[in-house]
């Protein structure tokens, strides 16, 4: 998102953990999963890290995810007169380029692609600052060969890249890609869309479930979203506002993943403020900062808030505050080599109740968890239930007869209902008892799992 003097308001936000029941069979009242609740904390170099390293160049995403301890890049992106989509914040090249302007969607690739992107980069400035000494702009001249570049990189990594160019360099690495909207003129940034809809349907991209999509502009994620369906999105300035100020407000549409907010706003608590409404339509919460909140203090009162994620200028540096902090990777690994072992205590129970309440509301199962835990479980009917109800002809075999998961609140105890799978409860219903079994594993914020959870227990009717 823009980052600008006054914290220009912008689109998705984290918030408390709350709880949120699903089930694998479908229910109308029950929303899809949304894996980004699944990620665990996401470190979002915002432009590549800007106030690190050289805003959405190859040299800045690179550095970013193998020295600077970022888990997901944040980039923007611009139409070429030739209709390219390349990888730049501002409508005009000469912010990040050498002396002069020119508007992106008015040069060719080629004339974008030879301009030195790392011309005005200074270390420790988010914005960039044309006013220092030339000494001061360490990068100055590597893209055009008067500098040698650090060892590893080569000149184009200090390019205006193709989008396509961090795609293929990075195809497991989460994307969050930002629609921008030319001059603020609807037409020119639904062209923008429109290439890029057609880019992701490639086929060396169409299969990523890795990527956000998002814009300031409403026309722009409808356009895209048209052309695109299965791409997230997070939800646009106007969607984002008109819901969030009015708590009658239907779900935003098109449908996002997540909201991407800055966290504060005018004075205004914007985590707090739509945290709670955010859990329960659904929606992970991505925070963006201004420079002067790039600190351990504001970090760490972000992720207490319970945020998914957060967009940094300085990626090395929010690194540094989640190894200390003890926030592991989203796949659970440590940060950093001095990251103490978590540990997750979890059990779980079958509630005693009647084998038709069961059937006909979901089995209930109480999950304790010793912190903040996602919670995953899988329901099986034990081998003398499914042989009796012939659901199965193995004989001795437990049958899985549902799963589903939950978000439970820090420390404490949930109640879950697990519907059973159409076939199962049809079955189940001519039995007079049935025995279950329940699994589960519970995995923290922090991404560290607990052991296997089990549970057994015989319903009667």
């Amino acid at each position: 998102m823009t980052r600008a003097a006054g914290k220009t308001f912008g689109i998705a936000i984290l918030g408390t953990v709350f709880v949120i029941a699903f089930s694998s069979t479908a229910f109308a009242a029950d929303p899809p999963v949304n894996p980004w609740f699944q990620t665990g904390f996401l470190n979002q170099a915002h432009q590549g890290g800007e106030a690190e390293a050289p805003s959405n160049t190859m040299y800045a995403f690179k550095t970013a995810i193998a020295d600077r301890g970022a888990d997901m890049l944040e980039l923007d992106v611009n139409l070429t007169s030739d209709g390219k989509v390349v990888v730049i914040h501002n409508a005009d090249v000469g912010g990040t380029t050498e002396d002069g302007s020119g508007l992106v969607r008015n040069m060719t690739l080629a004339e974008v692609q030879a301009l030195d992107a790392a011309y005005w980069f200074h270390p420790g400035t988010a914005q960039y600052n044309h006013t220092l000494d030339s000494a001061d702009y360490i990068y100055r001249g590597v893209r055009t060969g008067a500098v040698l570049p650090p060892a590893g990189y080569s000149p184009d990594d200090f390019r205006i890249p193709l989008l396509s160019e961090v795609l293929d360099h990075f195809p497991d690495t989460p994307i969050n890609i930002e629609i921008k909207v030319p001059g603020n003129i609807d037409a020119e940034g639904i062209k923008v869309a429109e290439h890029l809809a057609d880019l992701l349907k490639l086929p060396a991209y169409k299969d990523r479930t890795d990527l956000i999509v998002v814009s300031f502009g409403q026309p722009e994620l409808v356009r895209f979203h048209e052309l695109a369906p299965d791409v997230d999105l997070a939800a646009s300035e106007a969607a984002l506002l008109s819901w969030a100020l009015n708590q009658e407000a239907p779900p935003i549409e098109p449908a996002p993943v997540a909201l991407q907010v800055p966290p504060v706003y005018n004075g205004l608590d914007v985590v707090g403020l739509i945290s709670e409404r955010a859990r329960k339509n659904n929606y992970a919460i991505h925070t963006w900062l201004d420079g002067d909140e790039e600190n351990a203090d504001f970090y760490k009162t972000l992720v207490d808030e319970g945020v998914d994620g957060i967009m940094s200028a300085e990626p090395g540096k929010l690194a540094a505050f989640l190894c200390g902090y003890n926030i592991r990777r989203p796949d659970g690994t440590k940060r950093c080599p001095a990251q103490p072992t978590i540990v997750v205590r979890h059990r779980i129970s079958i509630v005693g109740e009647p084998l038709a309440k069961a059937l006909k509301h979901g089995l209930g199962v109480k999950s304790t968890c010793s912190g903040t835990c996602s919670v995953r479980l899988k329901v099986k009917a034990v081998p003398g239930t499914a042989r009796k109800a012939g659901l199965t002809r193995r004989k001795g075999k437990s049958v899985v007869v549902g799963s589903g998961g939950f978000k439970s609140l820090p420390s404490g105890t949930q109640i879950v209902r697990i519907k059973l799978k159409g076939k199962a409860r049809r079955k189940l219903k001519k039995l007079k008892s049935a025995g279950f079994k329940v699994t589960a594993v519970a995995r923290s914020i922090d991404g560290a799992k607990s052991r296997p959870a089990k549970s057994s227990r015989s319903l009667k009717r």
